[in-house]
């Protein structure tokens, strides 16, 4: 991050004083911020290794609270702060591209912004756990839909997609192309690896720690792909927004 300081001077007439605007600009790579959003990814990841290792393999319990701060399966904790932050994040630079697309585009990236911060909310309160209690028992489901959230949530994907696809052709490939992978990464991770999760709990009935493992791995590689997913998206609306630039340009004033 670049930074740079220039000072203005105004002669105020009334007060009869001299007044410095000072401007702060902020230069921002998106390649950079990328990379470091990757990496924030891997350390999450690695954590999450070395707290289940500590677990299923050593024996160890909460470890002081460090299981329950970094555990992928846990909720309110440092990765759903990081998730809820990345999505929060998308969500207002979809908000961005909307002011400064042609009105032909303007919807499509207000309603992406409108959903990116109904899962930013849902990431930080999880609504999907206190909805998917009345929908298991409304509909009885059980085996992968056990979770039973992965329905309407699942359906309602289907249907967005379904209707935003019209616009989302109309846009530059690696726009579209960004967005289909990011949004397909999201999807499997989160419903798909949610799915396998319930199945495997509604099956098996003695758990050994292969299994066990087995089951870290899966939400291993949901939040994972979660994570992943919302990154790519993230850098593609960037991209986006800056054009041909591989810079992000922000200018701060205020007056002494």
């Amino acid at each position: 991050m670049d930074r740079s300081a220039e000072k203005k001077y105004r002669f105020d007439g009334y007060r009869g004083a001299i007044s410095v605007e000072r401007e702060n600009r902020f230069s921002i790579n998106i390649d950079s911020l990328f990379r470091y959003h990757l990496i924030g990814i891997g350390i999450i990841g690695l954590a999450d290794v070395f707290i289940v290792a500590s677990i299923w393999l050593f024996g160890f319990d909460t470890m002081k609270g460090l299981t329950h701060l970094f555990l992928l399966e846990d909720e309110g904790n440092l990765p759903t702060l990081f998730s809820t932050a990345a999505l929060a994040l998308l969500a207002a630079v979809c908000l961005l591209c909307a002011k400064n697309a042609p009105n032909g585009e303007r919807v499509f990236w207000k309603v992406l912004a409108v959903a990116f911060s109904f899962l930013a909310v849902d990431e930080a309160v999880s609504f999907h756990e206190y909805f998917s209690v009345a929908v298991q028992k409304s509909l009885n489901a059980s085996g992968a839909f056990g979770r039973a959230w992965v329905i309407p949530y699942g359906i309602a994907a289907a249907l967005f997609a379904a209707l935003m696809l019209p616009k989302l052709l109309r846009l530059p490939p690696r726009t579209r192309n960004g967005l289909v992978i990011g949004g397909s990464l999201y999807v499997v991770g989160a419903i798909g690896f949610e799915m396998l999760e319930s199945f495997m709990v509604a099956r098996v009935v003695t758990p050994t720690t292969a299994l066990s493992l087995f089951y870290a791995f899966c939400v291993f590689c949901e939040e994972i792909l979660e994570m992943l997913g919302v990154a790519l998206a993230l850098r593609t609306c960037l991209l986006h927004l800056m054009g041909r630039a591989r810079f992000l340009n922000l200018t701060v004033a205020a007056a002494h």
